[in-house]
């Protein structure tokens, strides 16, 4: 279609004859193809005339709903009140969800104050990127799950969107940087998309468990700290991840917490490993909160002990390991530290009762939060899952793949961006939001 000829059963006419077109090669391509392959022939080529087919589409209809290609129209009125002219038709392509499109708009400028505008741009909710909010969203999707260079070449395959690693990156890291803008004002902290924590239960309980995982920076290795806010049934659950330091991000954790209903809940657990910046979050910002020590943790510190005792491969620090976990499991932590008392005791070798002071003094530092017999009669978890695994999916599949090294400003919103896309709701909203600012 030519600009300036348009209208809209013109359109019409020429995307019926299109598709004609399109099924005719199509079905002839069909046809000739070997036996047990008609399908395998034709499918991608199906998408890609489609693309091109619905891309022409989308730049007519929105040519004819803005009245930029059928007809002439009144110059706008500039903010300063008087009446601009038109100086140009200007050509721009935009990368959207079905391939680029390029349009032919009016630029209109103001005399008196020298201002310009492109009033299509703004009636479309079109910004400087050369991409659509929908291309965004699907480039940011696959950018805050994969590296850039997987990123492109996924979307390349997966949605026929073709654009390089770096205009993946720059879309990606400006949406991430948004992000941090948004949740630094408030938003986007799971209020859009509150989770449901009395679901097969009578009695409201939410999790919140906080670990850390170390990724490289061009400053250095930085501790990224990761919470997981879920409900027992863990069919929903929501993160929040920063490079701040503790405090902060234990305030982030609260406003989060907040934000998808679980300072409403009537039973709140914190699940963590044994890092005291943790504990410390927990009393300053969930104070009343059920603390339990993860049990793969303290699985780990035993065995620290029974290497101590025994090295690496005695049949006997098997068993001794096996009696310990099985005391404070099914009994609890009182039984573990009688029995440790015991063995120091009887040890002579200082490196022995080293080994066992050290686990002793864990212990006792924490038996309130090892109440194991307790908290599972209560079907409570004694296991951080949710969080550890996040600290993978989440963190480490993204920020620590071979050879990455971040600025810091960058490693913080795209932890910001992975944690949002991972969560229940807010992915959502936030293209909602763009929406609504366009």
């Amino acid at each position: 279609m030519e600009d300036g000829a348009v209208s809209s059963r013109e359109m019409v006419r020429e995307i019926v004859a299109q598709v004609k077109a399109d099924f005719k090669v199509i079905l002839e391509q069909a046809a000739s193809a070997p036996a047990g392959t008609a399908l395998a022939a034709v499918e991608f080529a199906v998408r890609e005339r489609a693309h091109k087919a619905y891309g022409a589409m989308l730049r007519d209809v929105l040519l004819l709903v803005t009245r930029e290609s059928w007809r002439r129209v009144a110059a706008p009125t500039c903010r300063c009140g008087h009446r601009m002219r038109m100086v140009r038709r200007q050509s721009k392509t935009v990368v959207t969800v079905v391939g680029p499109i390029t349009i032919e708009r009016r630029q209109y400028y103001c005399d008196r104050c020298r201002s310009s505008r492109r009033p299509f741009d703004a009636y479309v909710g079109l910004d400087g990127s050369g991409f659509s909010d929908g291309a965004r969203r699907l480039i940011c999707r696959s950018g805050s799950v994969e590296s850039f260079r997987e990123a492109s070449d996924g979307l390349r395959e997966l949605a026929g969107i073709r654009v390089s690693h770096e205009a993946v990156r720059r879309v990606s890291e400006g949406v991430a940087h948004e992000v941090v803008e948004a949740q630094c004002g408030g938003a986007l902290c799971g209020e859009e998309d509150r989770l449901d924590f009395t679901r097969d239960r009578a009695v409201s309980r939410a999790y919140v468990s906080m670990d850390g995982t170390m990724v490289n920076t061009q400053g250095g290795w930085r501790e990224a700290k990761l919470g997981a806010l879920y409900s027992q049934s863990k069919a929903q659950q929501h993160f929040v991840a920063t490079l701040s330091a503790s405090s902060v991000f234990g305030s982030m954790m609260r406003r989060h917490a907040a934000g998808v209903g679980a300072l409403s809940a009537q039973q709140r657990i914190v699940i963590g490993d044994g890092a005291p910046w943790i504990w410390r979050q927990s009393s300053e910002q969930f104070p009343g909160a059920t603390e339990v020590v993860d049990y793969y943790h303290l699985i780990e510190q035993v065995w620290r002990c029974t290497r101590g005792l025994y090295g690496e491969t005695d049949p006997r620090g098997t068993a001794w390991t096996s009696r310990r976990l099985k005391e404070i499991r099914e009994i609890g932590p009182g039984r573990l530290i009688a029995s440790l008392r015991r063995s120091r005791r009887r040890r002579r070798d200082q490196n022995e009762q080293a080994a066992l002071d050290g686990l002793l003094g864990y212990v006792v530092a924490r038996r309130d939060r090892l109440r194991y017999p307790t908290f599972r009669k209560r079907d409570i978890d004694i296991g951080s899952g949710p969080v550890e695994s996040a600290c993978r999916h989440v963190i480490a599949r993204r920020l620590k793949g071979s050879g990455m090294r971040w600025r810091e400003e960058n490693a913080e919103a795209m932890l910001r961006l992975r944690a949002l896309s991972a969560s229940a709701g807010p992915w959502k909203t936030l293209w909602q939001r763009h929406h609504l600012a366009a």
